[in-house]
């Protein structure tokens, strides 16, 4: 006889002796469901335990192991119930119970199901509380076998069970660790400021260095001798350097005084406000930007007499120049001009100028506010611009083959112009710095 023949018997005859009614062996159903288990045999066990159960609800016992069983065969909530029951009937169930379920969690887990592992484990520190100290080797190894959110989530629990520093400084790692491959983005902020509360912003910030950098895109001091005919100081040009929600600020100063009243620097605001000017407040005042005129400039008005210093500060969050590199540069003068007194300062679609890139104008001059309509720019056709400030910017959003960037420069007035052209890029982060941590 073989050995499948012997097992097959076997069972048939467990299966008679045990289900004969009566049988002198097996006086009550937690015995005939126990060995049916040592058989294997769950759903012979599970009918016995189910009558029992129905025929006496009191019997913990009986709660119990059709609970063990529900859990062999993958009924997580029936198996739940059964065991609150027997918890509920006889106290002394609840350590076993916690066991039960970590029993199953470590099956769960090996079997891959972490969904199911999780929350066999949630169960089992709840009966027995003794097992949260499992909690941070637990979920630290399910995180190891996941990925993305799901590896987050379950580095988030095992934070909640570290012990010590040493321990969150562990999962801090992998915070950082699963925010490399998506720096930059709002995923890897997330990430970094997880472990940033472990491990400080220094230290993130040495691996994933910041692509913003709040910049001054205009600052230059004006007095009333800078007034125009009308009384007032025009400052900037509006133009695309300025961008919505930058911040600007006047600061007054007068020598040998520490305060101003309300009439002694004012800033225009524009017809459709009330009031058309608006006062500072001991000399300061300060706004972002809502809007970007598409043409104009800046106007202040400082008190004749009074020896007022203003200076106009406007500043923004821009790209850092480690975001960026420099695909162009040179720098003109008069002396660069063609006989129409033009220079060719971009040749679009040779030189390495893409869509996307900034360009910047700077001007410089020998005497200082020389600029006026000294150094004036035409791109792609348009019409001459003036380089009132001494600087312009803008993003390439388009531009037509064979055509130029072109400068002009009144000849002999001591002015220069450097033509920059930056273009974005993705540093990497510093990932070898964080096993350092």
């Amino acid at each position: 006889m073989n050995r499948r023949s012997v097992l097959f018997l076997t069972s048939l005859f467990l299966t008679l002796v045990l289900t004969t009614p009566g049988h002198a062996l097996f006086d009550n159903a937690v015995d005939k469901a126990e060995d049916f288990l040592k058989a294997k045999m769950v759903p012979q066990a599970i009918e016995v335990l189910e009558k029992e159960i129905n025929e006496d609800p009191t019997n913990a016992e009986a709660h119990f192991l059709l609970g063990q069983c529900y859990l062999k065969e993958g009924r997580f909530q029936h198996a739940e119930e059964r065991f609150e029951s027997a918890a509920a009937l006889q106290s002394k169930y609840k350590q076993q119970v916690g066991e039960a379920f970590y029993d199953a969690c470590l099956q769960y887990k090996q079997a891959g199901d972490t969904r199911m592992a999780v929350a066999a484990f949630n169960k089992a520190s709840t009966y027995k509380p003794s097992l949260k100290a499992k909690g941070y080797d637990f979920f630290l190894d399910l995180s190891q076998k996941v990925s993305g959110s799901e590896k987050e989530s379950y580095l988030d629990q095992a934070l909640l069970y570290a012990k010590n520093q040493d321990q969150r400084k562990k999962v801090a790692k992998e915070y950082l660790y699963l925010a490399v491959p998506s720096w930059p983005g709002s995923r890897a902020d997330a990430l970094k400021t997880k472990a940033a509360s472990i491990v400080g912003d220094e230290a993130v910030s040495k691996i994933f260095p910041e692509p913003y950098t709040t910049k001054v895109i205009f600052e230059k001091t004006y007095t009333d001798k800078d007034a125009a005919k009308d009384g007032n100081i025009y400052t900037f040009t509006w133009g695309p350097e300025f961008k919505v929600d930058d911040l600007i600020e006047i600061i007054g100063k007068i020598p040998g005084k520490s305060s101003f009243n309300a009439e002694e620097i004012k800033i225009w605001r524009g017809k459709k406000f009330t009031p058309k000017w608006q006062p500072t407040q001991n000399g300061y005042y300060s706004t972002r930007f809502q809007t970007i005129p598409k043409s104009g400039r800046g106007v202040i008005w400082l008190k004749p007499g009074e020896n007022i210093h203003a200076t106009v500060k406007v500043t923004g969050k821009r790209v850092s120049d480690i975001f960026r590199k420099v695909v162009f540069e040179k720098t003109y003068t008069d002396a660069d001009a063609d006989e129409k007194g033009w220079i060719k300062a971009i040749a679009w679609g040779k030189d390495d100028v893409k869509i996307g890139d900034s360009v910047q104008v700077i001007g410089s001059a020998s005497k200082q506010d020389a600029f006026g309509r000294k150094i004036l720019f035409r791109h792609d056709g348009n019409e001459w611009i003036p380089l009132l400030d001494g600087r312009y910017s803008f993003d390439v959003t388009r531009f037509t083959e064979n055509t130029f960037f072109y400068l002009g420069m009144e000849k002999n007035e001591g002015v220069k112009a450097t033509v920059r052209v930056t273009r974005k890029t993705q540093p990497k982060p510093k990932a070898e710095l964080i096993s350092g941590l």
